[in-house]
């Protein structure tokens, strides 16, 4: 991966050919810092001035595993599209749905909150959130010790869940997310997007995420602006931040072209 920072020259000239862009962001670990709660989780007031700033020059939308009534009140700006659930909720302008679940899909979800949701006696600190079309586990309160015992018993369940078929499992940071096995993500989600903010695919795309569900996204997007925020061994996006901050730079820097 390029560093964004180094090439902010080379992103500019391309935004700057094309008149535009769209820019497509994740939510945790990249508008706001990764926090011990969902609940707790907010932008910076730097933050929110260089989002206000893009979203007078871009077409900008946030994509998030949350719930979308969830990252709608995160951000709190009318005119940004929001897409939730890992491409399931959508709100993009006039256009707003859901993609309902099939009934074995929504049993298969229940399924899998009910086979953790014992563990949160023996390990205070665990969460299972039950979202429309997703399920997390939230383990990032265990202490290092319970956190060893935890990862085995997460193992063992992650593999009985995933030999069935229906679920598939997503590994973030401290994070375990469940979501239907075919036809979401956020690789689904930009598709989307794209389909309904620039039908012609006049604009570049610049997608900026932090975690493993942002991955779907960047190999979507495989001549697009990718960034990856926070150093990974191996991406699919072209070029990568160090840090959440960072995030704040390249805003600033796009509101300016």
């Amino acid at each position: 991966m390029l560093s964004a920072a180094r090439h902010i020259d080379e992103i500019a000239r391309r935004v700057r050919r094309a008149g535009g862009a769209l820019l497509f962001l994740d939510f945790d670990g990249t508008l706001a810092e990764i926090a011990t709660t969902p609940e707790s989780a907010r932008m910076s007031a730097r933050t929110r001035r260089a989002l206000k700033a893009c979203v007078a020059r871009y077409r900008v939308a946030v994509i998030s595993g949350r719930a979308l009534a969830d990252v709608r009140r995160k951000v709190g700006m009318r005119t940004v599209a929001y897409v939730g659930g890992h491409g399931t909720e959508y709100s993009i302008g006039r256009l707003r749905g859901v993609s309902g679940l099939p009934a074995a899909l929504r049993a298969s979800l229940r399924d899998a909150a009910r086979r953790f949701l014992p563990l949160c006696k023996e390990y205070p600190g665990l969460r299972i959130e039950r979202k429309p079309s997703s399920v997390s586990v939230h383990y990032r309160r265990l202490e290092p010790r319970a956190l060893r015992s935890f990862a085995r018993i997460a193992r063992r369940l992650c593999t009985d869940i995933a030999a069935e078929g229906s679920l598939r499992i997503m590994f973030g940071k401290r994070v375990l997310e469940f979501m239907p096995a075919i036809g979401f993500g956020k690789g689904h989600a930009v598709g989307l997007l794209r389909r309904e903010l620039d039908p012609r695919r006049t604009l570049p795309v610049i997608y900026i995420g932090d975690d493993t569900t942002d991955e779907e996204a960047f190999r979507a997007l495989p001549r697009e602006i990718t960034v990856r925020v926070g150093v990974r061994r191996s991406s699919a996006a072209r070029y990568v931040l160090r840090r959440r901050a960072d995030v704040d730079l390249l805003l600033e820097r796009l509101a300016t072209l």
